[in-house]
């Protein structure tokens, strides 16, 4: 073929919502062909596809707590990685997807 439209970044299709991870240079995105694509931003390149809602997805969020750092009662410094994506779509789903 061509190529038109079958590549990672160009369906062709509307992308509707984005979220930017609060520290890594990740971009998390869903668009009108019903995927979730992990984006990193340095390479411009999509790293993964999550497919499974069967309508659109009307937000898509990395974890609130998706990298922190947190001070417990032992007073040492651990870090809390949740490597998690949220999506809600038209479906009457809620979704978690894990990226690592």
């Amino acid at each position: 073929g061509d190529g038109a439209g079958d590549g990672a970044s160009d369906t062709g299709l509307p992308v509707r919502c984005v979220d930017f991870h609060p520290k890594d240079p990740l971009i998390v995105s869903a668009g009108d062909d019903l995927n979730i694509k992990l984006w990193d931003c340095h390479l411009r390149h999509c790293l993964l596809t999550f497919s499974g809602h069967a309508d659109f997805i009307r937000t898509v969020r990395f974890h609130p707590k998706a990298d922190q750092t947190a001070n417990h009662h032992t007073h040492t410094h651990h870090t809390h990685h949740l490597p998690w994506i949220l999506s809600a779509s038209d479906d009457k789903t809620i979704r978690i997807w894990n990226y690592v």
